[in-house]
């Protein structure tokens, strides 16, 4: 029996690059091609380590930090039948037009790796087969996979999971928004900001609606949450406020920052900051977020660490921005452009708003945590 453990990190940690290819050369690639690359023949890896387990029983405990779970991604799948194609990765170079860029040796590699029998076209002659436009399958996978059985042992999912048991633990009434969140990260903590704002409408409506609450609906529903979860968001948020119960919000995923300066930060920091910003300006535009309502929102990294920064993520408040500028921290717009949100919860009271866990030693992506409650009920404590 061979017992295997599969996470991110084991990509390169475990690849076999064939000469004259390095590691330093495979990594020159962006991720979403380094997935392909060592599944091939010529860069044996776990797959061609455990191409030699066909006659034993194979177990592999695999741990996600891709969006869906989808386990021929999770470490390049080294336990699932690949019909990928190093004619597909060539084609995903030409894409985004920097095949004359790549290392010359993985270009060639490729080349010479696509011209085998087994990732061309039956009754297509090679050089055809190098014209095609439409990726082809492989006749046969490299891996045959008959003898192994994969378990999912951590995820995003799971995650959640605990978090929804214990915040209703906690007493709060609990929504679990998505697993998958992915997209930019301003835009992400924009729409938590819009989705808290809805929340407090909601708990101030009851059971009842007004052109306001109407509004912030439909504003989501332009965002992507759709009619169904907004619904079923609005029956917990009826029911927590049935029995004073404050109201939680999970989601969990993975986004991206688009770099446009020249500051220090995260993803889940990137995302507390725009999310901060956006409760700011909807209470200039009458929102009632923070007088009658405690609002707070987490987003922070599951291993501990978000970008090149000591810190797992951070938490903002309604009230975030304008402490900011009472105390000379600066423009929190100002930060969030220059792509310095770990500058500015550092400043930002004492930097108590920075979620510092140290490294977890696992990494299962993103979560965000929404709280909301009202203050009059005397549940306004988060």
């Amino acid at each position: 029996m061979v017992i295997c453990l599969e996470q991110g990190a084991d990509l390169h940690m475990a690849q076999l690059m064939p000469l004259p290819l390095t590691v330093s050369c495979s990594s020159k690639i962006q991720i979403g091609f380094t997935f392909l690359v060592p599944a091939h023949p010529g860069s044996p890896g776990l797959k061609g380590l455990l191409n030699g387990c066909v006659c034993v029983q194979v177990i592999a405990l695999i741990i996600s930090d891709v969006v869906g779970n989808d386990l021929g991604f999770i470490s390049s799948g080294p336990t699932v039948t690949d019909l990928t194609t190093p004619q597909q990765c060539l084609d995903l170079l030409d894409t985004f037009g920097i095949t004359s860029t790549a290392p010359e040796s993985v270009v060639r590699l490729l080349r010479e790796q696509a011209r085998l029998q087994e990732c061309t076209k039956d009754g297509v002659s090679c050089g055809e087969n190098m014209e095609l436009e439409q990726v082809v399958q492989k006749n046969e996978p490299s891996f045959h996979c008959g003898n192994v059985q994969n378990m999912l042992i951590g995820s995003n999912e799971i995650a959640l999971q605990a978090a929804e048991r214990t915040a209703s633990d906690a007493g709060y009434g609990v929504f679990v928004l998505s697993s998958e969140v992915v997209g930019d990260a301003e835009t992400v903590g924009d729409t938590f900001a819009r989705l808290a704002d809805y929340i407090c409408r909601s708990l101030r409506c009851g059971r009842g609606a007004d052109q306001a609450l109407v509004l912030a609906e439909m504003e989501l529903v332009r965002r992507g949450i759709s009619k169904p979860t907004i619904t079923a968001l609005r029956r917990v948020i009826e029911e927590s406020a049935h029995v004073g119960r404050p109201v939680c919000v999970l989601a969990a995923g993975e986004t991206t920052v688009q770099v446009r300066g020249n500051g220090t930060g995260g993803r889940c920091q990137q995302m507390a900051l725009s999310a901060a910003v956006q409760m700011h300006q909807l209470m200039a535009s009458g929102s009632d977020l923070e007088h009658d309502f405690g609002v707070a929102f987490l987003a922070a990294g599951t291993d501990g660490q978000d970008g090149p920064t000591e810190a797992a993520g951070a938490l903002a408040d309604p009230g975030l921005v304008s402490r900011a500028a009472k105390n000379g921290v600066g423009d929190a717009e100002a930060f969030l452009k220059d792509n310095d949100a770990f500058t500015f919860f550092s400043r930002v009271d004492k930097g108590r708003n920075l979620i510092k866990t140290g490294l977890t030693g696992t990494n299962v992506m993103d979560v965000y945590i929404l709280l909301v409650a009202q203050c009059q009920t005397g549940s306004g404590i988060l």
